[in-house]
């Protein structure tokens, strides 16, 4: 009688750690939801708001001390603490003064598109596929040289 006591406890057990893994997964899966934000069309996760606006082409590091600095928000505040009015002053700041995601990446390509046109040698590099700054050639600019011949 001792020995069918002890199984039942040990598939109650059991029972008892995969109810809790199925809740412990509910949780995660209800922890990932809040926690994502969107700024400027690019999905924001639980890192500090340094970090994060730097995910958003044409945003670096010094951009984004200076839009928390301005706009008086705490560098060390993660994404998921923030206020939706300090959501709401980070996404009108960026629009007002910044350049980003798909506008900043076709202003570049307008740029070098006009390089070409216009027939300058930084343009000239372009065309052919090679390093457009000044750099060495002979040795160097493997990637550079190949990334146009497949």
């Amino acid at each position: 009688m001792t020995a069918v006591k002890k199984s039942e406890k040990r598939i109650e057990i059991k029972r008892d750690e995969s109810q809790n893994t199925q809740q412990n997964k509910q949780a995660k899966i209800r922890l990932g939801s809040p926690t994502s934000v969107r700024i400027a069309g690019v999905e924001m996760l639980n890192k500090r708001i340094v970090i994060a606006l730097t995910y958003i082409h044409g945003i670096g590091l010094t951009t984004s001390k200076y839009i928390c600095a301005s706009l008086g928000i705490s560098e060390d505040i993660r994404i998921p603490d923030i206020t939706e009015e300090q959501l709401a002053a980070i996404r009108e700041f960026i629009t007002k003064n910044y350049t980003v995601e798909g506008d900043r990446r076709k202003e570049v390509v307008d740029t070098i598109k006009s390089l070409i046109s216009k027939g300058t040698y930084r343009g000239s590099r372009h065309r052919k596929g090679l390093p457009v700054r000044g750099q060495n050639t002979k040795t160097n600019a493997k990637t550079r040289k190949k990334r146009g011949k497949k």
